[in-house]
């Protein structure tokens, strides 16, 4: 069998980082071929999960990793994919960070608080579940 390497993550032009309806297509169409990667068999190596830093509420629309540097709310994404996963790192001694399901449960509550210091929650998404599920 040909070993076939995994696309690599393309970086979006500046003027496309503007646009956050675009950015937005190009995050999910990206993580629909991602998806489509793994479940062909290929493996889970066909990207590293994008990082985001902020201090601001953020609301996550892909698979990724969020480090929070404010005491701010994370919102997980309002229609996620099944198996779509979010890691929350709290990076902050000014306060919690919330993680929102936004509309659906994380084993079984509306939200996470994220207290401690360097904390960090990692939730996997089950559509059979219809709800967040901390890993």
């Amino acid at each position: 069998m040909i070993q076939v390497n995994p696309p690599t993550q393309v970086r979006l032009p500046v003027d496309i980082e503007g646009n956050l309806s675009l950015k937005k297509a190009f995050q999910d169409s990206y993580f629909i071929m991602s998806q489509l990667w793994t479940r062909s068999g290929a493996g889970q190596d066909f990207s590293t999960t994008p990082i985001k830093v902020t201090d601001l509420d953020y609301t996550s629309s892909i698979r990724e990793t969020v480090i929070v540097t404010a005491s701010k709310t994370i919102t997980c994404s309002l229609q996620p994919l099944d198996g779509q996963t979010l890691i929350v790192k709290r990076k902050t001694t000014a306060g919690n960070v919330t993680v929102s399901g936004n509309g659906k449960n994380i084993d079984g509550a509306t939200t996470l608080v994220l207290t401690a210091n360097y904390q960090t929650v990692s939730i996997l998404y089950s559509s059979e579940l219809g709800e967040w599920l901390i890993m």
